[in-house]
C-alpha cells in the first residue's frame, strides 16, 4: 500500500492539531488555534500555521526493491514543513511571552516526538488505519518576512521529516 503525499501531509496536520488542542500547550493563560490553509484563511491570534513546502523523493535501495520475494519497491520521501507562531502585539500586552511560549511548544512538540503515526486517510477519516510512521528529522527557527501590519509578530520554524512510500 502506498502511503501517498495526501496521507502523509494529512497525518502531519492531524498530529499538530491533536497536540495543540489536547494536552500540548504548557499550563498558563495562553490559548491558541492551528490553521492549515494560511494565507487564504483568516487567522485569529495567537495561533500556529502549517504550510507544507515540498520535498524530494530518494531511492532507498538498488532498483528500489526492498523486499526481494514480493518485489516491493519504495522511495524515501523527504519533506519540509513551515510551522509559524503568530501573535498580535497591539491586543496582547503579554505578546513577547506568548510568542516565545508558542515557539517553545512547537519545538517541544517535534523534539519529543521523533515518530508520528502515518494514517491511511484514503480509506476514510472516521477511524483511518495506520500505514507507517513519519520520522521527524529536526526543527529549526528560520527568518520570517515582516507582516504588512507591524502589530503582527511571527516566529517561523522549519520541520524536516520523512516517510517511506511503498509500491507493491
Amino acid at each position: 500500500m502506498s502511503a501517498g503525499l495526501y496521507n502523509a501531509e494529512g497525518s502531519f496536520n492531524y498530529f499538530v492539531k491533536t497536540f495543540i488542542s489536547a494536552n500540548g500547550w504548557p499550563s498558563g493563560p495562553i490559548s491558541a488555534s492551528a490553521y492549515f490553509d494560511w494565507p487564504t484563511q483568516n487567522l485569529t491570534f495567537p495561533c500556529v500555521t502549517v504550510v507544507h513546502l515540498g520535498g524530494r523523493r530518494e531511492d532507498v535501495a538498488q532498483g528500489r526493491i526492498i523486499d526481494g520475494a514480493n518485489r516491493t519497491s519504495a522511495y524515501r520521501q523527504r519533506r519540509m514543513t513551515e510551522v509559524s507562531c503568530w501573535v498580535d502585539s497591539q491586543r496582547n500586552v503579554n505578546w513577547v511571552r506568548d510568542l516565545r511560549q508558542l515557539r517553545d511548544t512547537v519545538e517541544l512538540m517535534f523534539n519529543q516526538n521523533f515518530a508520528v503515526q502515518l494514517y491511511d486517510i484514503y480509506s476514510g477519516t472516521a477511524n483511518p488505519p495506520t500505514a507507517g510512521l513519519l520520522r521527524i528529522k529536526g526543527v529549526s527557527e528560520a527568518p520570517a518576512a515582516l507582516d504588512e501590519n507591524p502589530a503582527i509578530k511571527r516566529i517561523r520554524m522549519l520541520v524536516n521529516w520523512e516517510y517511506l512510500e511503498k509500491f507493491p
